[in-house]
């Protein structure tokens, strides 16, 4: 991951989550009384939150009174954004014009906070230094900048290097009035890589000076008024949204012009126009917010403006949650969660309504998206939400196995990643009286623990708090547990001889559960045995031979670890339920079997198969995480020739359809199992399904031209039926679009089609000889299909270019070359 999205898209759910109240909008600030900026500065002598600004993780601008108007720069990996903002500082932001007079005059003000920065180590380092940005054309900023002695950063001054700095109430009035002003003023921040930079107007007395010399000439209203003004021009979007935030009535109508033009130049930063001001309920800003994500086709503009719809129907919010809830992309989510937290402040009585319509065909990612939303929700509607416990896919983040404190440094074999019923029974139980509920233990422990809970539900859920001694019971039988486990692998490793004894008699050892096992098995099926690759990658060589710490071992040994992992396969096996789709931990140790299997793991994994045809046949089309699920073990079976994996995946194909599979990973990687085996008969009935029969969805050729770039990225053309279906789409010249080259970035192009909606792509150099910015030109079904296609590798050799931007006479001339190249292709 960048250093610039320093966390996950999980992380930023949740952080947006934790931020909302039951409040519905945005006040705007009210008067501060008299003296009450200097009554704030006083508290903040506690101050012990690193806000953005006074945070040694990360470095950007925050604008605390509006949720969501806070932009990361640069940080380290691992770490989210900041705390909340504390009070006095949220306060001192949201008084703005009323507050600068008193925070330029304490820009001095030594008086230490309990916010210590600290540096130790030999990597990285810490320094003084004296940043004050500002916009390279603010003539008036960076000649006081220069005025004040601070001059552009010499290398010596990585020299001044030191261990700690206290943060002052000084550097915290540095830093609030940048997030008045709209500039970013870090008085602490971080530096790639592992390094600290400190701008401490307290330390450096340019800075106070520079910073006065800014804005003691504009620190009214009228002032900042004017300022913000200039920064809009510049089309940036803090400045929108502190001008609606101080002066909602006198900016509203320029702020509305500068969202409009954006809209109307598609504007790249479009979604960042919308974040600025959806949160704003100026009717006319607000229905322009609307009308715009009512009508996107854009994931991202669709989160930016989802704020709007607080206001909105109920009907009208959660018809457009339902166009966004089977995405998986983290854009989509962000977008389908953001409607569903719109509604849930909006409307309080009808929360069980919405909660209900948004897990229905929600995908597994929207669901577990949705989970930093519902574990702040006060008073969660408990009956709408019980019909999850029985829900086992993929949930929202990971709880500590053996219970939180009990490990007192967890890595990952101590996590356990929440199912969505695991995530249901915290929220409930914590509804139900018992704040201090955690998951512990496996997933089979847990699914005790849910089932117990299924029951109380059905006789009184109104009625029903938890006990303290209930909780402490749990507990005392959750460190019994791991004590007797902590035993055996003492008594383990004391026999162990070396790491392949420890592993092999960690496998065998019965008294243990499944995730030793798996990590045993990890382990001896690694390159290197003390050092244990993931799920992931040992998959992904499955294909390729891969190299197997137990390879070295003497034919006796190694025997026997293949069928004791085939035992383990089978136990799991055992105590499966019957008919039911395979489960995550069968998975894994089908997946351990399948890349040893040598006879003996044969038969065990034939019965796998037997199992997933059964459960198909009873229950049909597998959902969500199942269908991922049968999807990497069918993609593993198949490549094994595992007697029946082929027909049974023939048995999904005929059943596949485009809205089951919903396009991205699902997709391709189902279609890329076709290429495992090209003996096999199924397959080639398979692939003969799906690319030559009439009428098929999948067919390029007839209508399938928006998946082009789905199974363009796959080895399909190693398929005679695909080559040939990609042959026949060449043919198509019917328009279904339009393609310009943005005036004012010749780096990118629009697409406007026919069939609705608009797409964006970049350009590379020297690709658009004879197009001139702006000019339209037509994009024919062939053109989108090849576009799609020509990222296609097979085997070592990649297609001929070919590009949507291209005039007409060169795409003619690629499909050509393309065409030449399908036939001769083998």
């Amino acid at each position: 991951m960048f250093l610039h999205t320093i966390c996950s898209a999980w992380a930023r759910l949740f952080q947006a989550a934790c931020l909302w109240s039951a409040t519905l909008a945005v006040s705007v600030p009210a008067a501060g009384a008299e003296g009450e900026p200097e009554r704030l500065l006083k508290e903040l002598s506690a101050l012990e939150q690193a806000d953005v600004g006074l945070s040694s993780v990360v470095s950007g601008s925050s604008f605390p009174p509006v949720e969501g108007q806070h932009q990361v720069g640069v940080g380290q990996l691992n770490h989210g954004v900041p705390h909340a903002t504390s009070r006095p500082v949220r306060r001192l932001v949201e008084l703005g014009p009323a507050a600068l007079p008193t925070l330029l005059k304490h820009l001095d003000d030594k008086a230490p906070t309990k916010l210590l920065v600290t540096h130790d180590g030999f990597f990285g380092a810490m320094w003084r230094d004296t940043e004050v940005p500002a916009p390279g054309d603010a003539e008036n900023e960076l000649q006081a900048i220069r005025a004040a002695g601070i001059k552009p950063r010499d290398p010596a001054q990585f020299q001044d290097s030191i261990k700690e700095h206290r943060v002052t109430v000084g550097d915290t009035c540095f830093v609030i009035i940048g997030m008045i002003t709209n500039r970013s003023y870090n008085a602490v921040r971080y530096q790639p890589t592992a390094c600290q930079v400190i701008n401490s107007p307290t330390s450096s007395p340019q800075i106070a000076k520079a910073v006065r010399g800014i804005w003691q000439q504009h620190d009214d209203a009228e002032g900042l008024h004017e300022h913000l003004l200039r920064d809009l021009a510049r089309d940036d979007p803090g400045a929108a949204t502190r001008l609606l935030y101080y002066f909602q009535t006198r900016a509203a109508e320029k702020v509305l012009q500068w969202l409009n033009s954006g809209i109307q130049a598609r504007s790249s930063d479009l979604s960042r126009r919308v974040n600025a001001v959806a949160w704003c309920e100026h009717p006319q800003i607000r229905q322009a917010v609307q009308s715009l994500v009512q009508t996107s086709t854009e994931a991202d503009i669709v989160a930016a403006g989802a704020a709007a719809f607080q206001t909105a129907p109920l009907a009208t919010t959660l018809e457009l949650t339902n166009r966004w809830k089977s995405a998986k992309q983290w854009q989509g989510v962000e977008a389908s969660t953001g409607l569903l937290k719109a509604a849930l402040i909006a409307h309080p009585d009808a929360r069980g309504q919405a909660i209900d319509a948004f897990v229905r065909k929600a995908s597994t990612e929207a669901l577990a998206g949705a989970f930093p939303v519902l574990y702040v929700l006060k008073n969660p509607p408990v009956r709408n939400l019980a019909p999850l416990l029985a829900d086992t896919r993929k949930g929202y983040g990971r709880y500590l196995r053996d219970g939180k404190g009990v490990q007192r440094a967890p890595t990952e074999k101590h996590h356990v990643d929440y199912r969505v019923c695991d995530n249901v029974y915290e929220i409930i139980c914590r509804a139900l009286g018992d704040a201090e509920t955690r998951c512990t233990g496996t997933p089979t422990e847990m699914d005790v623990r849910i089932k117990e809970l299924q029951s109380r539900l059905k006789l009184d859920a109104s009625a029903w708090p938890f006990s303290k001694d209930e909780v402490r019971s749990r507990q005392d039988a959750q460190n019994t547990r791991k004590k007797a486990r902590d035993q055996v692998l003492a008594e383990i490793k004391s026999r162990a001889k070396d790491s392949f004894s420890l592993w092999r008699l960690t496998l065998a050892e019965d008294r243990l559960e499944p995730d030793d096992w798996s990590e045993a098995a990890l382990h001896l099926l690694s390159p290197d045995i003390d050092e244990p690759t993931n799920m992931e990658t040992l998959l992904g060589s499955l294909h390729h031979h891969p190299e197997r710490a137990l390879d070295s071992l003497p034919d006796g040994e190694k025997k026997q670890i293949v069928q004791t992992l085939s035992r383990r396969l089978a136990e799991a096996l055992d105590k499966a339920p019957k008919d039911e789709h395979p489960s995550v931990e069968n998975a894994k140790f089908a997946v351990f079997v399948g890349c040893c299997v040598e006879g003996s793991g044969q038969p065990v994994l034939a019965r796998l198969v037997q199992m997933m045809s059964a459960a198909f046949h009873q229950h049909g089309w597998p959902e969500d995480e199942a269908l991922d699920t049968t999807i990497m073990l069918l993609d593993m079976l198949v490549g094994l020739r595992v007697t029946g994996a082929s027909e049974y995946y023939l048995e999904l194909v005929h059943a596949a359809t485009p809205e089951r599979l919903e396009g991205g990973f699902d997709l391709r990687e189902f279609f890329q199992i076709m290429t495992r085996d090209s003996a096999s008969p199924a397959l080639t009935q398979a692939a003969e399904w799906c690319f030559a029969r009439p009428n098929s969805p999948w067919r390029l050729s007839l209508h399938a031209y928006d998946l082009a770039d789905e199974l363009g990225s796959t080895e399909l053309l190693s398929l005679p039926a695909f080559r040939a279906d990609v042959i026949e789409a060449m043919s198509h010249v019917e328009n279904i679009g339009e393609l310009s080259l943005r005036e004012d970035d010749s780096e990118y192009c629009w697409i406007e089609w026919t069939k609705g909606g608009s797409s964006g792509m970049s350009v590379d150099e020297g690709e658009t000889a004879g197009v001139k910015p702006g000019q339209r030109m037509p994009i024919r079904r062939c053109d989108a299909i090849l576009e799609g296609v020509a990222s296609a590798v097979f085997a070592e050799h990649e297609g001929p270019p070919f590009h949507l931007y291209w005039p007409l006479q060169k795409r003619d001339e690629g499909i050509a070359r393309w065409i030449k190249f399908l036939k001769e292709l083998k």
